[in-house]
């Protein structure tokens, strides 16, 4: 889990900080890479997406990652984590949320330190030791599909 403070000016103007809250597990990191095309090491694939200067592919890369990863820890204590939609979407339309996003597009040190963390521990993630894309992932269970006695 990675604890994001962001600060941010509030509907009348003032500062205002917030703790927003990302987790990725092993299969929505697989989900993740798999949405937008990125094999392997997430931080590898954006940053080969940068290298394309494709910004429509990153910005939905890098939104992908973080709306995937959002959710809220009821009572702000550690005995849960809630994603749901409608968390996501009133997260998406915040301006803490504007506020991250400008960040992280903005500074690749932030982008590369915040999936980083995000992704820390992830099996599926090649640069934690274990290299399992979503195809290799999915391999045994297309075996056995086709081939029942595999």
């Amino acid at each position: 889990m990675l604890k994001k403070t962001i600060t941010f000016k509030n509907i009348l103007g003032e500062d205002d900080t917030v703790d927003a809250y990302f987790n990725l597990n092993n299969i929505e990191y697989l989900r993740v890479s798999a949405k937008f095309g990125i094999k392997g090491d997430l931080v590898k694939g954006l940053k080969a997406l940068l290298n394309t200067e494709d910004v429509d592919g990153m910005l939905k890369a890098v939104e992908g990652i973080v709306l995937a990863a959002y959710g809220v820890r009821p009572n702000n204590d550690s005995s849960g984590f809630i994603k749901t939609e409608e968390a996501t979407q009133i997260f998406s339309a915040s301006e803490p949320y504007s506020v991250m996003m400008m960040e992280l597009i903005n500074d690749p040190a932030v982008l590369n330190d915040f999936v980083k963390k995000l992704t820390e521990g992830i099996k599926a993630n090649p640069a934690n030791g274990e290299e399992k894309t979503a195809q290799s992932a999915v391999q045994p269970l297309t075996n056995s599909v086709v081939n029942p006695n595999a």
